[in-house]
């Protein structure tokens, strides 16, 4: 309670009253400050006018009198006298300056409040790091005009402005009225200077969470002003170590009781506390050691307790390791017999377990170089990789990374193989821990979606010239009256519609042949993606109302038009919107959502319908397949062709579609969408 009250009762006001005191003897000390600098600057500028004045009176003698001037005040570094009518000009030089060849910048003068001949500026030379002061005045000899310029160091006058009873780093801003001549810090770009005429202009003001002092004042003698901006803690730091000092001794004083109170607590708890570290000990699995005897005999009775149970314990961890080196040896024999390949590797990338059928693929590629770590194998010069996709996940301090890739290996004998690896990496803070590696023998499948592709298209194109003529056929007697026109108008419909269903069906095969062969011809233009959406939504009106489905739709405000075809697009956005409402129970709500991400439009149908198993999922947008983990999902009509028009359609725009599902929202589809519209 003590140190409450000293650090926000005491404090505060002590700080107030130790700040006012502080300000009000800067404000003395930069007001004397001015004062002297408008002192030296006008005897500076009287130099220029009274040697113009001389050169009047009698122009031989200005070269003797310019020096006599420099030599009386040494802070003269050079004076200049030109003349429009006289190539040559004079120049004499302060011999303490031999390297000096600063010129005036034209654009800096000033009037002088005094005279309306003369002129002067203030301004900071970075070659030299010298801040210097300039007077021009001009003078007649007869009916020629002259100019003279006198240049002095003005760095004492920077150093008298800065010279202020402040310990510590604090800015310095020298300006005109629509300029800053000179500054050290970058504070006073957020700073509105306010200085009157010789009047010193103190304020506070808050920047980046700091307070700030600023000094502002303006010369008499010349048009510029000086401020001076101090953090407020500057001024205070003599104040928070006084009570930093007070504090720590009231702590200090806390720490002496505390510590007598622990001694004499530890005198008291000190069997407890043997007991405590026991268990402790337990606790770490430890169950070697006898519980050491407890002398207080309250406490006696709970000792002989622990000791039973860690008796038990040790008999119970016997049996446990011999349970776990039985499962060891199981699960390396279900590993050795696994049809993938499986290794694990070290915190180095050594293998430290491989079964048979690793061994064999590491032993083929041993002739093309070494494989004795991982790395030797992802690099290995018979080895192409692609399609590579990584996942990361948190669980218990440790840090889990999953590489998938397709991997393909070009063996001697000339025939290539593809794999699919699995790569799951172990983290635990900065420390590798090893890995698991997964390879999947995909050869097979790649032969026979290879022959499925061949087979489609021949199925394909012969289908397609007698559907037309089916449907050729069926309009022609549609026209003939010899039956009944009712019932071969039925008939017929019927016939016309299967036989453009199968069209349709042929026509969107082949559509996705071309998408993936890069033949097809689909003209692409600026479409309104959020129109399409809206179009999509409003034609499955009907079949939302008869499943008693709600369609959520959310479309992000101003999103810029896509470079796509409109035609192609369509169909992705039906299929997937059509989808949604197919595979799922009734009174479901679909959502939609529509936005912007980076360069991307992103298009998102979350159905909360069956599902999707992880299984299923890795081939899901392949062609012909279809779910049929799910029963109901199963149940539902539908060619498998849907899903791989849409992966086709997206990777043609040079977009992507990804799916994710859980219990919680079904399926979720998403369609990344170019904005730049350029192809993959």
């Amino acid at each position: 309670m003590t140190l409450l009250v000293v650090w926000f009762v005491i404090r505060p006001e002590y700080e107030r009253s130790v700040l006012n005191e502080r300000t009000t003897i800067l404000q003395q000390v930069q007001h004397y400050a001015i004062q002297s600098t408008d002192e030296r600057l006008s005897r500076w500028v009287n130099s220029t006018r009274f040697l113009a004045f001389q050169a009047e009176m009698n122009p031989e003698e200005l070269d003797i009198a310019m020096r006599q001037t420099i030599g009386l005040n040494p802070s003269i570094i050079r004076f200049i006298v030109t003349s429009p009518d006289v190539r040559d000009e004079l120049v004499v030089t302060n011999t303490e300056y031999p390297l000096f060849t600063y010129e005036p910048d034209g654009s800096l003068w000033k009037p002088f409040p005094a005279d309306t001949v003369t002129f002067v500026q203030l301004a900071y030379d970075s070659a030299s790091s010298m801040l210097l002061f300039a007077s021009r005045t001009e003078f007649r000899i007869g009916k020629q005009r002259f100019t003279l310029i006198g240049i002095s160091d003005a760095n004492d006058v920077r150093s008298s402005l800065t010279s202020l009873p402040v310990d510590g780093v604090f800015g310095i801003l020298l300006r005109t009225d629509d300029r800053t001549l000179y500054s050290n810090t970058t504070i006073f770009d957020s700073v509105t200077i306010e200085a009157g005429h010789n009047m010193t202009h103190l304020r506070s003001v808050e920047l980046n969470g700091q307070r700030w002092l600023v000094l502002s004042a303006g010369f008499s003698s010349v048009p510029y002003s000086s401020s001076i901006v101090i953090p407020e803690s500057l001024f205070l730091q003599p104040v928070r170590q006084l009570f930093y000092y007070s504090a720590f001794f009231i702590v200090l004083l806390m720490s002496v009781v505390a510590a007598l109170g622990w001694v004499v607590s530890h005198q008291i708890s000190k069997p407890v506390r043997i007991l405590v570290d026991e268990v402790q000990r337990l606790s770490a699995l430890d169950f070697s050691t006898p519980i050491s005897p407890v002398l207080l005999p309250d406490l006696a009775m709970i000792g002989t307790t622990i000791e039973s149970m860690r008796i038990s314990l040790e008999r119970y961890r016997r049996i446990n390791v011999e349970k776990i080196i039985f499962e060891e040896w199981k699960n390396r024999f279900f590993l050795s017999h696994s049809q993938d390949m499986i290794a694990l590797t070290d915190s180095d990338g050594a293998f430290l377990f491989m079964n048979d059928r690793f061994s064999t693929l590491r032993s083929e590629l041993s002739s093309g170089g070494p494989v004795m770590r991982k790395e030797d194998l992802l690099s290995h010069p018979s080895i192409r990789p692609s399609k590579e996709t990584t996942a990361s996940e948190s669980s218990g301090g440790f840090n889990i990374t999953v590489v998938q890739k397709d991997l393909a290996v070009d063996h001697a004998h000339g025939t290539p193989q593809f794999l699919r690896l699995h790569d799951v990496t172990i983290h635990r803070s900065e420390e590798h821990l090893g890995s698991l590696l997964t390879l999947h023998d995909m050869t097979n499948e790649r032969m026979i979606e290879q022959m499925k592709k061949d087979m489609m298209n021949v199925i394909a194109h012969e289908l397609r010239n007698p559907l037309n003529s089916v449907i050729g056929f069926a309009s022609l007697m549609i026209e003939e009256e010899e039956l009944k026109p009712e019932e071969t108008k039925k008939y017929l419909d019927i016939v016309r519609q299967s036989g453009k269903t199968m069209n349709t069906l042929i026509t969107r095969f082949l559509d996705v042949q071309r998408l993936e062969s890069g033949k097809g011809e689909y003209p692409k233009e600026e479409t309104d993606i959020a129109g399409i959406v809206d179009l999509v939504c409003l034609s499955q009106k009907p079949l939302l109302k008869q499943k008693s489905l709600e369609l959520r739709l959310t479309i992000e405000d101003h999103l810029p038009p896509a470079t796509v075809s409109p035609e192609l697009m369509h169909e992705a956005v039906l299929n997937l919107v059509s989808n949604a409402i197919k595979y799922g129970d009734e009174n479901r709500t679909i959502e939609i959502d529509l936005k912007r991400s980076g360069n991307a439009i992103l298009l998102s149908v979350t159905d909360h319908g069956y599902g999707i198993s992880a299984e299923d999922q890795e081939k899901l947008f392949t062609r012909f397949f279809r779910v049929t983990s799910n029963k109901k999902a199963a149940g539902q009509v539908g060619t498998g062709l849907g899903l791989s028009h849409v992966k086709e359609v997206m990777k043609f725009h040079g977009g992507d579609v990804s799916l994710e599902s859980n219990p919680a929202i079904g399926s979720r589809f998403t369609l990344t969408i170019p904005l730049s519209g350029s192809e993959s």
